[in-house]
């Protein structure tokens, strides 16, 4: 048996106890088999912040506390498209 962990989270909406409608095709024939996890979100407002949530943790990783502030004299050439 193979997992494909690469094939990006389908959203489905249950028809039924025993039928689902996906947000798009299946790359699969006819006839195989597939594993199904549940991940469900109470609204769209907790899956918001939940994405949020998650982007702010990376975020903070990306930026350490105590990583200094540039001011502008240590800039050799500045970006003339940027407009503060």
């Amino acid at each position: 048996m193979q997992f494909d962990t690469c094939q990006k989270p389908l959203k489905a909406t249950v028809l039924d106890p025993t039928h689902l409608k996906l947000s798009s095709p299946l790359p699969l024939g006819k006839g195989q088999v597939v594993y199904v996890a549940f991940l469900q979100a109470e609204t769209e407002e907790d899956e918001r912040n939940q994405w949020q949530d998650v982007s702010r943790a990376a975020l903070a990783q990306a930026y350490d506390e105590n990583e200094p502030d540039y001011s502008a004299a240590v800039i050799k050439e500045s970006n003339s498209d940027y407009q503060a």
